[in-house]
């Protein structure tokens, strides 16, 4: 997960990943939450143009940050993000 301050900029996955974005010890949770009406929008934008040529549910976060939306991060201890 790459942030600035509080709010997440995108999350990225490992093979697609910059050796300074390896280096990052945040872990993304696979909890997002937020309006529907958004969340479609935001899912119509997501391609596949990655290193796995996959559909990353994850870049919703990078495409809202795109629009100027900050979508804020949360930290929790690992056993209370489990399943």
């Amino acid at each position: 997960m790459v942030a600035k301050g509080d709010s997440l900029i995108r999350i990225v996955e490992q093979k697609d990943a910059s050796e300074d974005e390896r280096r990052i010890d945040l872990c993304f949770a696979g909890m997002l939450a937020g309006r529907a009406k958004l969340i479609f929008e935001l899912l119509h934008r997501v391609g596949n143009s990655n290193a796995q040529g996959e559909f990353y549910l994850t870049d919703v976060i990078s495409i809202a940050a795109e629009r100027g939306l900050m979508p804020p991060s949360w930290e929790g201890a690992e056993s209370e993000m489990l399943g």
